[in-house]
């Protein structure tokens, strides 16, 4: 399935940065304060990402993907 995910998520990247399209100071800094949050409550159960889903949740607070992209390509076991 990775392989089919690739195309479609780079066509959206490409269309994006077409497009000039890029997050705000604030809302980097938000998407990082909702990652980190994620992460310390899933450590403090005892859980842990896998490296794949932590490069994931880097490029969306980059604002790389959107947060459709990244639960598509999450589920998907990217």
């Amino acid at each position: 399935m990775r392989s089919e995910m690739i195309p479609n998520e780079q066509e959206r990247a490409d269309r994006r940065r077409s497009k000039g399209a890029t997050i705000s100071a604030e809302e980097r800094a938000h998407r990082r304060w909702l990652i980190d949050d994620a992460r310390h409550s899933s450590a403090m159960e005892g859980a842990r990402s896998s490296e794949a889903t932590w490069a994931l949740q880097e490029r969306w607070v980059a604002g790389e993907i959107d947060l459709d992209e990244f639960i598509e390509l999450t589920k998907a076991g990217e």
